[in-house]
């Protein structure tokens, strides 16, 4: 099946709520594509999978993706918050003309399933297979991106704008709540610092982050006490 077909009934089967847990879930993507365990896949982070993956790999390098933005849009009741008092994460918003950079993963097909494990917790994303722009492969020591090559099908999660966990805010409302939320996994405000830090060494800094990071500075400046410099 054409990846592009596929993503079109993996959305179907997402979106139509029914109680279909995470290993199914990866078992059907990887049919739709006539993917086998053992084959060879790329997969697409953009936020906390580059600085704490939860899958082996053999190589990396920076890609492009049209038609997605990166943005605080997910409200996280477990790992970066409370039922009282959400966090707020990471997702990718399609939206014509944007793009997105991320890092490109070469990994085992049968690793991608921890990944659903962790991000289909919630019905908030959907996975889907995007077209990737990227540079050749590198190591972590490599330092210089090389020149582009052919576009490639990668793995990502994409925000469902129907779920109530996706929401569109201001940036003062982002920061408003990356600042005062905290979940299983830590504060909002830990997760926040720790994805800025790792998109900068990976080479893929997004100017409206770098706007919400400077807003939020200068909260933390304002509540700093005194005492404290």
């Amino acid at each position: 099946m054409p990846w592009q077909k596929a993503n079109s009934r993996i959305k179907q089967l997402v979106d139509s709520d029914i109680d279909i847990d995470h290993h199914s879930l990866f078992t059907d993507v990887l049919q739709t594509v006539g993917l086998k365990p053992d084959d060879r896949v790329h997969y697409f982070a953009y936020g906390s999978q580059i600085w704490a993956p939860c899958f082996a790999h053999r190589r990396q390098s920076i890609a492009t993706v049209d038609h997605l933005m990166r943005e605080y849009c997910i409200l996280s009741y477990l790992y970066r918050g409370t039922d009282q008092h959400p966090g707020l994460v990471l997702g990718l918003q399609e939206q014509t003309g944007a793009q997105v950079q991320g890092m490109v993963f070469d990994i085992s097909a049968q690793d991608l399933e921890p990944i659903f494990a962790q991000e289909m917790v919630t019905n908030v994303y959907y996975p889907a297979w995007v077209a990737t722009h990227s540079h050749n492969a590198h190591g972590p020591q490599d330092q210089k991106p090389s020149e582009q090559q052919p576009p490639e099908r990668a793995l990502t999660f994409i925000a469902r704008s129907c779920s109530h966990h996706c929401v569109r805010l201001s940036l003062a409302q982002q920061a408003d709540l990356i600042l005062s939320a905290e979940g299983a996994r830590g504060t909002s405000l830990a997760y926040f610092q720790k994805t800025q830090l790792a998109l900068h060494q990976a080479g893929v800094p997004d100017d409206r982050l770098t706007e919400l990071e400077q807003l939020i500075n200068r909260r933390l400046a304002e509540h700093a006490s005194p005492f404290d410099t």
